[in-house]
């Protein structure tokens, strides 16, 4: 409530002065900058404004910023946090949930699909399925999109019916191209056997730990 009256207040000062200035960043100590916004990623904001008639490129973190506004003259666009110390921008907005389809995905299928929701920032909730299998995961995201690299606790659920092999939990590093590819890989205990599992493992010592990796192509959901 309180950062949504300091902006309110700083709008009302604004709106009475003509500047040349297109954008308006409210930062958590209630100062604003008059600027032109040029970019929102990667929790950065960069920003191009004048200074005494110099004009200067400026970077702020998403984290010192509790609202801004697009074409604030114009009025297109505006934001106000509810929590100042997560403040998503409008492009992370749009990509809370991904598709990735691939070589073992779908809980260690041959081919599977696997369907990841961001609730919050950085923490990603994921389930799929695919050839003869399922399984999920929790994801820890290094960036706050959900386009960035994870780490993740993977459950593999590998077969099905007669032919249901095993199933098994691990962590893996999820590398996430910001577009397209997707490369996991990691280790996983085996925690249940199926029937299927001695005539798989039949040429060679049955294990307890397995390599888990994938491969697939990722697609961003737009909301």
């Amino acid at each position: 409530m309180r950062n949504r009256l300091i902006f309110l207040m700083v709008l009302m000062t604004f709106s009475t002065f003509r500047v040349k200035s297109q954008d308006l960043l409210v930062l958590q100590s209630g100062d604003s900058i008059n600027c032109k916004i040029n970019s929102m990623d990667d929790g950065l904001i960069k920003f191009t404004r004048n200074d005494g008639g110099e004009v200067k490129n400026s970077v702020v973190s998403q984290d010192m910023i509790i609202a801004f506004t697009k074409n604030f003259y114009g009025v297109e666009d505006d934001y106000v946090s509810d929590n100042s110390t997560n403040t998503p921008s409008s492009s992370e907005n749009l990509d809370r949930s991904m598709i990735t389809v691939g070589f073992l995905h779908g809980g260690g299928s041959l081919v599977g699909i696997d369907v990841e929701f961001l609730p919050a920032p950085h923490f990603g909730i994921q389930a799929g399925l695919g050839l003869l299998g399922y399984g999920g995961a929790l994801h820890y995201h290094l960036k706050r999109k959900i386009n960035s690299s994870s780490v993740a606790l993977n459950y593999w659920h590998q077969g099905i019916g007669p032919g249901y092999v095993q199933s098994v939990i691990g962590p893996t590093f999820v590398f996430r191209a910001k577009k397209l590819l997707t490369l996991q890989l990691g280790i996983g205990g085996i925690i249940e056997e199926g029937p299927f599992f001695e005539e798989a493992y039949k040429n060679r010592t049955e294990p307890d730990v397995i390599l888990m990796f994938s491969v697939g192509l990722h697609f961003p959901i737009k909301e």
